[in-house]
């Protein structure tokens, strides 16, 4: 059962349902904290929604967040240049959903001369080495504009997971809620989407 943890003066728990999935509201006080473990299984949790990973849910809308990036900055998609860093190497697969979106291509893998060359002699696209406008980092980078997709729970600032219609308990923490969801079945992952908040 998943649960999700908020500060209080002393241990509570409480049974909440979302879209049919039983959750655990664990109101938790400092000293509580201490005795975390034994008060997980006396409340049937065994997995809590803060650790819950949400990467797939990320890669899944990696265009769109580009997009909304890009916009957030004030720059046009189709005058921009995504690079795609890594420390390994990469596939074409994560790369083809660009193309319709983007000026450019950038690469900054181990394998990105044959990368590029794969990419113009299979798909007809120019890719460059180098940085771009805005990375989708596949390993840890220090980047001005990035999309992380290296942890299981990216912190994309300016941009959050959201379900319409989706009615959580107050202070139960929406990103990993709707990655449960959606692993139990619960929500359709295409009902996902990505909501931008620059302010």
């Amino acid at each position: 059962m998943y649960g999700y943890m908020v500060p209080a003066k002393r241990w509570q728990t409480k049974e909440e349902r979302v879209l049919g999935m039983p959750l655990v509201r664990l109101e938790v006080s400092k000293t509580a904290l201490r005795k975390l473990d034994r008060q997980l299984k006396r409340a049937r949790v065994d997995r809590l929604l803060e650790q819950e990973p949400t990467l797939g849910l990320w890669r899944a809308r990696a265009v769109e967040c580009c997009l909304l990036l890009l916009e957030g900055k004030g720059l046009l998609p189709t005058r921009s240049s995504v690079e795609f860093f890594s420390c390994s190497p990469l596939s074409p697969a994560p790369i083809l959903p660009f193309l319709p979106h983007v000026k450019t291509i950038s690469l900054s893998a181990p394998n990105g001369d044959e990368l590029a060359w794969t990419l113009q002699r299979e798909y007809g696209v120019a890719a460059r080495l180098g940085a771009g406008d805005i990375s989708v980092c596949f390993s840890p980078a220090r980047r001005s504009l990035a999309l992380p997709l290296y942890e299981p729970q990216p912190a994309v600032p300016g941009l959050e997971l959201w379900a319409q219609g989706l009615d959580l308990p107050p202070d139960c923490p929406t990103q990993g809620a709707i990655a449960a969801l959606v692993s139990r079945g619960k929500l359709e992952q295409k009902a996902v989407k990505i909501r931008a908040n620059f302010s």
